[in-house]
């Protein structure tokens, strides 16, 4: 088997398989299963940390916070449109790669002679 080919065929397996996981927890949460056979659902808690902007500000200085602050772009588009923060500066755009395999169905027709 070709490894593109392997590539694109396990990319689109994954996709479906979490679809189908996303629609299959829906029933669980609806239906509130919690046991099902041998089978039982474990639910466990974990914190996330996150730094307090205000709190960190006021006890490190305003030159440490521009030091290592970042702000999410979907955060401040809840704010602020994200045109107003494109005409102000304030979106820095670094490329990344992003790997795919697309399956291109190429037909060739043959020419009438």
């Amino acid at each position: 088997m070709a490894i593109l080919k392997k590539i694109y065929d396990l990319t689109q397996q994954k996709r479906e398989i979490e679809k189908q996981l996303k629609e299959l927890w829906a029933v669980v949460e609806a239906q509130e299963i919690l046991e099902e056979g041998k089978y039982s659902v474990k639910i466990r808690e974990d914190q996330v940390r996150h730094v307090i902007p205000a709190q960190f500000l006021s006890v490190y200085g305003q030159e440490m916070f521009n030091k290592v602050a970042s702000i999410q772009l979907r955060d401040a588009t809840r704010e602020i449109p994200v045109e107003k923060l494109e005409e102000a500066g304030c979106i820095d755009y670094t490329p990344r790669i992003v790997r795919m395999v697309e399956y291109r169905n190429i037909k060739i027709k043959a020419k009438a002679v």
